[in-house]
């Protein structure tokens, strides 16, 4: 078996994850989202590693203010074009998500599914990403937190942790 190299993330990726299955439970996500976090739709989301955008558009379309970040360029061109299309008021980098800098502009920041987090180099690699997220957060915030595992999910909001 061949070694992947370290960078193997930054171009392994195609649109045709738009047909994929689990793409059809994002409406589902999100209302979950909302809910858990208790959002009214005033809020600005970040959403990192957002891939062509599903979440960060449909969140958009129910009225936050939302900029998504991927260092997938097809991936971020897709969003941009959807985003026009429907007149959705949300932005798109074309960035690696360790290399952007918000500094306490966000109500949520949103890293779902895998996230790009393990995907990195190393360790340290991986912990940039959290820097990302403290400094994009506003002070008042809540964090959800759903990692790929369809089993799991951690809640960490100001009630609490949940499982």
């Amino acid at each position: 078996m061949k070694a992947k190299n370290p960078d193997w993330y930054k171009n392994n990726w195609s649109l045709d994850i738009k047909n994929m299955s689990w793409t059809e439970d994002t409406e589902n996500q999100v209302d979950f989202i909302i809910k858990t976090l208790n959002l009214n739709g005033t809020e600005k989301i970040l959403d990192l590693a957002c891939g062509t955008g599903r979440h960060a558009l449909l969140m958009a379309r129910r009225g936050f203010k939302v900029t998504g970040v991927d260092i997938t360029e097809a991936y971020i061109e897709d969003a941009k074009h959807t985003a026009k299309q429907k007149s959705l008021n949300a932005d798109f980098i074309c960035a690696d998500i360790r290399d952007v800098s918000f500094k306490n502009e966000f109500n949520v920041v949103l890293n779902l599914a895998d996230g790009a987090i393990g995907y990195l180099e190393n360790d340290a690699e991986n912990l940039k990403i959290f820097d990302v997220i403290a400094n994009a957060l506003k002070k008042t915030v809540s964090i959800l937190w759903m990692f790929a595992m369809p089993t799991m999910r951690i809640c960490i909001s100001p009630k609490g942790i949940g499982k």
